[in-house]
């Protein structure tokens, strides 16, 4: 960019060059993948007096259509990590005091039109976790990421943080273990409702997540 003081997302390719993919009216924004089929994700800044807030963007088809996916409800900031082959889409959602750190707080999957969802309410109560990074999400559905254990503070994930992986429960792995206590009653679950800045009333959960077949944490490890 001109002057060097902002930053865009761009495309390229031996066809078309250099493709500045723009923003959502603010100064800068960040690419993080491609998938095959040219679907890209990143974050985009706002409009708004420096540090400016960003969402999570999905780029469809190399840059043809831009689509803002929000942040969760309360949240200020998000930024999306990965797309899978399907579209679905996995990232990190944080208030304002997280976002000027800059670090996450609530691991999202998002799919289908949206909302993004919390990936914390699709786990079982008491998980050992709190999922704050989303950051792979294979074709099966399987998710990695980052979180916090019970006394290490989301900004201080790079010290205290906890790798896990995220395994879809659904009728192909009932046998799988802990599985099964993850199946529970639909009315039991603590009701999501993120909404995507601009697209209210078109909320419903992601059918790979269904809130009656949640996903299974296995047994948690760290690396030091």
């Amino acid at each position: 960019m001109a002057g060097d003081l902002t930053s865009h997302p761009f495309f390229w390719s031996k066809k078309t060059g250099l493709q500045d993919l723009g923003t959502l009216g603010g100064n800068n924004g960040v690419t993080n993948w491609i998938n095959d089929a040219g679907d890209i994700v990143g974050k985009a800044d706002l409009p708004g007096p420096t540090p400016q807030n960003h969402d999570a963007v999905l780029w469809k088809k190399k840059g043809t259509t831009m689509i803002d996916l929000g942040v969760l409800p309360g949240d200020s900031c998000a930024n999306a990590y990965y797309v899978n082959s399907h579209g679905r889409v996995v990232g990190t959602s944080e208030n304002r005091d997280l976002c000027l750190v800059p670090t996450g707080e609530h691991a999202f999957v998002w799919e289908d039109g949206g909302p993004m969802v919390d990936l914390n309410t699709l786990i079982p109560t008491g998980s050992s976790l709190q999922l704050t990074f989303a950051v792979a999400i294979n074709d099966a559905g399987q998710i990695a990421g980052f979180g916090v254990p019970a006394g290490c503070a989301p900004k201080d994930v790079d010290l205290c943080g906890h790798a896990y992986v995220l395994i879809p429960c659904d009728e192909d792995r009932s046998s799988v273990d802990g599985c099964a206590e993850s199946r529970v009653d639909a009315s039991t679950v603590p009701s999501a409702q993120p909404v995507p800045r601009e697209a209210s009333g078109q909320a419903r959960p992601p059918a790979l997540w269904r809130r009656d077949n949640r996903s299974h944490l296995p047994a948690l490890g760290s690396w030091k």
